[in-house]
Formats: structure tokens, C-alpha cells, sequence
């Protein structure tokens, strides 16, 4: 299996490669706007966890706490960024609204929030493997373009569905 830094300038081109060819489909307006969400997203989201992740997984490597604290935090952490998942109904109120399809994003915050503390817990366990193939078959689903763009789907839904469809594959076969 492939070295740590190797599989991670392999997973860096396969994202530069659906960046590049989600850029060229939705096209700047719709990249824009989606990129400017991410963004503030991830903003709140280190807000929220405000360090938590990396306290909590230091600890967990060093025995300093148990699994269960550590799991604990990341639940904590999940359910503070699902509560976005609140703002979905907005969306529907406007339907012919151009980035309808953005309600998607809302998912986002607690998915990456545990993408991350399921990474942090697969390292702080040495289980590099495991973490560098999340990570591969997560940015391996930003592929997802290639077809959407082909089926001609909704921009915002070409740009929003590959992400998220990769974090919930990472967390579920994270569970697995």
C-alpha cells in the first residue's frame, strides 16, 4: 500500500482534477457561491470545535482518556454542527430558486466534523491504512462530476452532491 505522503499528493490530484472539472461545469457564478458557503462553513465549524478534535485525540493517543470520552466529544461536536440541518426547510419555500440545491451544504458541517475526528482517531491508533483509503475513496467520489456533467444535472447539485456523498461513504465505512 502506498506511503502516507505518497496517497495524499494522490488524493490532492484526484481533487484537483474534479475541482478542475467542476470549475469548467458549473462555472464561476455557481463555483463561486458554493466555494464562498464552504468556506464560511468551515469557519464555523473550527469555531464549534474550537480545538476539540485535537485535544481530544491527543489525549486519546496518550491513554489520557478513554474511548468513550473520546467518542463522546465527537458526538457532542456532530450535534452541534447537524444543527444546521435546521435551515434545510428554507430552501423549499423558493423552489425555482438557482441554488436550491445548496441545502445539501447543511450536512456538511457534521459531516466534516466527524471526517475529522474519525481521521484523528484512525492516526491516533496507527491505522494509516485505513485513514489514507477514507481519504482516497473520498476524494475518489468527487469523480461523481464526470457523470453528473455528462447527464447535464442542476450546477449547484453538480457541485454540492459529489462532496457530500464522499463524506457520508467515509463515514459509513468508518462505522463498518
Amino acid at each position: 500500500f502506498p506511503s502516507h505522503d505518497i496517497s495524499q499528493v494522490f488524493a490532492g490530484l484526484i481533487s484537483l482534477l474534479a475541482l478542475t472539472i467542476t470549475a469548467n461545469y458549473v462555472g464561476a457564478k455557481t463555483f463561486g457561491f458554493c466555494s464562498i458557503c464552504i468556506l464560511v462553513l468551515n469557519i464555523v465549524i473550527a469555531l464549534i470545535d474550537f480545538g476539540a478534535c485535537s485535544w481530544a485525540s491527543r489525549e486519546y493517543a496518550a491513554q489520557s482518556i478513554s474511548l468513550g470520552t473520546y467518542k463522546n466529544v465527537m458526538w457532542s461536536k456532530t450535534k452541534l454542527n447537524l444543527s444546521f440541518a435546521l435551515f434545510i426547510p428554507v430552501f423549499f419555500i423558493e423552489p425555482s430558486w438557482e441554488y436550491r440545491f445548496a441545502f445539501l451544504l447543511f450536512l456538511y458541517p457534521a459531516l466534516w466534523n466527524r471526517s475529522n475526528y474519525i481521521q484523528q482517531f484512525l492516526l491516533a491508533r496507527n491505522m494509516i491504512r485505513e485513514s489514507v483509503l477514507l481519504v482516497i475513496l473520498d476524494r475518489t467520489c468527487w469523480l461523481l462530476i464526470i457523470p453528473i456533467s455528462l447527464l447535464k444535472f442542476d450546477k449547484t447539485l453538480a457541485f454540492v452532491f459529489p462532496i457530500i456523498v464522499g463524506l457520508i461513504l467515509q463515514n459509513i465505512l468508518f462505522n463498518i
